[in-house]
C-alpha cells in the first residue's frame, strides 16, 4: 500500500509489532494487515501476512509527494493505525485507532488557522471521544480473527 508512488505522513505506516517463539508480528500504520515473520540467526522470512477488515476504520487519503519537505517527518494523531500487539496465552491483540474522519479534521484544522485554537482543541477533543477503538483479537497458532473487542467509551 505504500509503495504506490503517493506520499504519506509517519504515522500513516508506523510500525507496531511484538515477537514472541521465534516469531515477529508486525503491522504497518494504517495497513489493515498482520505480517509475520520467522526470525532465525540466519534472518527473517515471511511466514504469512492475513487482512482483516476492521468496521469504521477510515481509508488513508495519500498525499501527492510535491506535498512533502525533503527531510521532514510529519505526523497526524488523527491517521487510522494498528496502534499496538502485544500476545498474551496464544492470542494477538492488535489496538487498533480507527481515525477520524479527514473532512471533520479539516474543520479542526481550519479553526485553527484562524487562530481558534481553542475552539479547534475542544473539536479535536470531542471528535476523538466519538471513535470506536478497540482489539482484535487472533489465535496466535491459527491466525484466524476470533473477534473485536470495542473500548467503552467515557
Amino acid at each position: 500500500m505504500f509503495l504506490n508512488g503517493t506520499g504519506y505522513y509517519e504515522s500513516d505506516y508506523a510500525p507496531a509489532f511484538e515477537t514472541k517463539d521465534g516469531k515477529l508480528y508486525i503491522s504497518l500504520g494504517a495497513e489493515q494487515k498482520l505480517h509475520v515473520y520467522n526470525l532465525s540467526s540466519g534472518g527473517t522470512s515471511l511466514d504469512t501476512a492475513i487482512s482483516f477488515s476492521i468496521p469504521g476504520f477510515e481509508t488513508l487519503v495519500p498525499k501527492d509527494l510535491s506535498e512533502f519537505s525533503e527531510g521532514t517527518v510529519t505526523i497526524s494523531g488523527s491517521t487510522p493505525s494498528i496502534r499496538n500487539i502485544h500476545i498474551i496465552d496464544n492470542k494477538i491483540l492488535l489496538h487498533y485507532y480507527p481515525g477520524i474522519d479527514p473532512e471533520k479534521m479539516k474543520e479542526a484544522e481550519l479553526l485553527w488557522e484562524q487562530g481558534k485554537q481553542e475552539e479547534a482543541g475542544e473539536l479535536y477533543e470531542k471528535l476523538e471521544a466519538e471513535l470506536d477503538q478497540g482489539l482484535l483479537v487472533i489465535d496466535q497458532n491459527s491466525l484466524k480473527l476470533e473477534g473485536i473487542i470495542p473500548f467503552q467509551k467515557t
